[in-house]
């Protein structure tokens, strides 16, 4: 489980994902999510393009919807607020300890319950810029962290989504060393391009979303029932089509 100090920092205060060793939870995002495939090569999208002009005898000219377009990097605003998530939480700036999901998923994978396929973009494309955390202090302990990951393609921000999904698929169960531990998606498509719930133990959630070439986590802990969860996820996906071109 993960435990949190907290030391007040600014409301706007973004951590952002330092390099391997400076940051456990953050690297085990990367490693669990993103690791073990390499890059397909594929090239940012095209940045939409203007609709052409009517010509004298026809209307408007019909136009293709307008592509998602890949990221090089994520500001600040593209993350939630303490308001999002309610009353009483605050943006801190200690690191989140100790061991979350990634590491059951990790364990999965090396017992050979899940081959690890499909395998997500390769982690080690990640950047500061491109790979980044906010963590947040609640009350009555109602901690959460949200990770994101900028991608230079929608479509392998949805390899990021379907080996995310993959995992919990196969890594239903568990078995660590003295306990287990368990994931049920709860409920999927509810929010932007890609979504999904999952119930981790008896009673914490993990929110996924993927908006356009971003995809995104937040770790709710236990202080979110699935309706919450599901409302915050409509406002992961605003705060990253109002802060970046993707969506």
């Amino acid at each position: 489980m993960r435990t949190f100090t907290k030391t007040a920092s600014t409301p706007d205060t973004v951590r952002r994902a330092p390099g391997r060793g400076g940051c456990r939870a953050s690297a085990a995002a990367l490693i669990g999510v993103l690791a073990g495939a390499a890059l397909l090569g594929c090239a940012p999208a095209a940045p939409p393009q203007a609709a052409p002009s009517a010509g004298g005898s026809g209307g408007a000219v019909p136009t293709s919807p307008a592509q998602p377009v890949g990221l090089s990097e994520l500001p600040d605003a593209a993350f939630l607020v303490p308001a999002d998530l309610g009353a009483g939480f605050q943006v801190i700036a200690d690191e989140p300890m100790g061991d979350g999901y990634e590491y059951s998923i990790d364990i999965c994978l090396r017992s050979g319950q899940w081959d690890g396929t499909p395998k997500g973009p390769d982690g080690s494309s990640m950047s500061a810029k491109t790979a980044r955390q906010a963590v947040f202090d609640g009350p009555d302990r109602a901690l959460a962290v949200q990770w994101m990951w900028a991608l230079p393609s929608a479509e392998q921000a949805q390899q990021a989504m379907a080996s995310a999904r993959a995992g919990f698929e196969h890594c239903g169960v568990v078995q660590l060393t003295g306990a287990t531990d368990t994931f049920t998606i709860l409920r999927s498509g509810f929010a932007g391009d890609e979504s999904f719930l999952v119930r981790h133990g008896e009673q914490a959630l993990l929110l996924f979303v993927r908006a356009g070439a971003v995809y995104a986590s937040v770790d709710l802990g236990t202080g979110f029932d699935a309706a919450r969860a599901e409302a915050l996820a409509d406002r992961v996906v605003q705060r990253i089509c109002d802060a970046t071109p993707t969506c």
